[in-house]
């Protein structure tokens, strides 16, 4: 999780992978220093490597919140009982769905945006 005074950009670079900020949420904090409220911004963050294409995206928002080893113990003992890990394995659903509806907003905002270095189909 990603924390910024600023509203982060729709995407970056940075160290070689293209960047996409995702699941922001908007708070108010106080400012432990100067004790005055101001505007803070929480996300997770979706880094890919190489081009972008709508799989990578995916892999990259699930990775944003899950390890290869947390994601695959998450399925395994989903499938192991369902009745236990059901809550477990309901967030990840929830993490993969956010995961396939960034690639979406990606693919669409690259049909009204031509001159972004990434570009795939809906």
């Amino acid at each position: 999780m990603a924390i910024s005074n600023t509203h982060p950009a729709t995407s970056y670079s940075c160290r070689g992978k293209t960047v996409f900020p995702f699941n922001i949420v908007e708070s108010e904090v106080t400012d432990s220093e100067t004790g005055k409220k101001r505007t803070q911004y929480e996300y997770d963050e979706a880094r890919v490597e190489g081009e972008v294409t709508r799989d990578k995206l995916i892999s990259a928002g699930i990775k944003a919140r899950y390890s290869i080893e947390e994601e695959l113990a998450t399925i395994n003992n989903y499938l192991e009982d369902k009745v236990k890990y059901e809550p477990e394995y309901a967030e990840y659903q929830i993490v993969r769905a956010d995961a396939k509806a960034l690639a979406t907003a990606v693919a669409a905002l690259t049909a009204f945006v031509p001159e972004l270095p990434y570009e795939f189909e809906l």
